[in-house]
């Protein structure tokens, strides 16, 4: 006897497949080591999209300043675990987006990215953070 699936049947399993999409697409860190930092002053760290980092040390995350598009709000695009995170932005040179946007953390405040983004680390002092560790990879359980 010959049965055919149920229209329920179908949406359980497309749901199914949508949530292990997400989970190994988007949630996916084991790419990644524990500790990440700026491989090089010429070389940025490629943050991945919807990744969370947390500030081991103090630490200025420079980001891209068009990563944020025009229609679309800060908060959608950059995450932190802080209100009190201290955010400056550099002036255009005459194209609409800034040249940049720098994110102070704190030791412990996590910040999580929903685009991929080439960042840049800087210390407090301004050297640039190719040093030991500054953001450990928040895995998701």
């Amino acid at each position: 006897m010959k049965t055919t699936p149920t229209l329920s049947m179908l949406i359980f399993v497309g749901l199914l497949v949508i949530a292990a999409f997400y989970v190994f697409q988007f949630r996916n860190t084991s790419h990644l080591p524990s500790i990440v930092n700026q491989p090089s002053p010429d070389e940025p760290f490629v943050w991945p999209a919807n990744t969370t980092l947390e500030a081991t040390e103090e630490i200025i995350v420079i980001l891209p300043g068009d990563i944020v598009a025009d229609n679309e709000t800060i908060g959608s695009v950059i995450q932190t675990s802080s209100p009190d995170t201290r955010i400056a932005f550099d002036p255009p040179d005459g194209s609409p987006a800034f040249r940049s946007i720098s994110l102070w953390l704190m030791p412990g405040v996590r910040l999580k990215l929903t685009k991929t983004a080439n960042v840049r680390f800087q210390t407090p002092d301004g050297q640039s953070g190719t040093g030991e560790s500054y953001m450990k990879v928040v895995r998701d359980p």
